[in-house]
């Protein structure tokens, strides 16, 4: 059951990274690398989920494990702020500057980022949260895990309440 939870989680991070990676040029750049990331993140918990916990490969994971959750909650920190820090140019850029022929390019990628980038880092936060809970069975795995959860779902209500306007 745990192995299509979590070749469920891989499928639907995978569609939502892939939904992003939208346009030409750095734009579907940026969109791919996104599913590269949020692919090879979720790979390892379905890996680490069908491997059997005898195994070299859940020994080394375990050794690792507190920087793995150290980084999964830098990282799913990163992905709950990262709406409201890259929005902050995106708004200087429409406020101060106008948006023209001049910077529409500069203007589009930083749209682009501020759109895809919080949320591929929030899948990649929890899906390493999620490996390192399924390696260690300790909370702050699932705390991890959480924070990566709580910051894709704040970020996709931010983008929703955006496309409102």
């Amino acid at each position: 059951m745990a192995v299509l939870l979590s070749l469920a989680f891989l499928c639907a991070s995978l569609l939502v990274a892939q939904n992003m990676a939208l346009g030409n040029g750095l734009n579907l750049a940026i969109g791919e690398a996104s599913v590269v990331l949020v692919g090879a993140a979720s790979l390892l918990l379905v890996v680490a989920v069908a491997t059997r916990p005898d195994s070299s490969f859940i020994e080394s994971l375990t050794r690792w494990s507190p920087v793995i959750i150290a980084g999964s909650f830098l990282v799913g920190a990163a992905g709950l702020d990262g709406y409201a820090v890259l929005n902050i140019p995106v708004q200087q850029m429409g406020v101060n500057e106008g948006i023209g022929p001049i910077n529409i390019d500069t203007y589009t990628v930083l749209l682009t980022l501020r759109n895809q980038g919080p949320i591929a880092v929030s899948l990649m936060g929890a899906a390493f949260g999620a490996t390192a809970w399924r390696v260690t069975g300790r909370l702050p795995g699932a705390g991890a895990t959480l924070l990566g959860c709580l910051g894709f779902g704040v970020n996709l209500l931010l983008l929703i309440m955006q496309s409102g306007d």
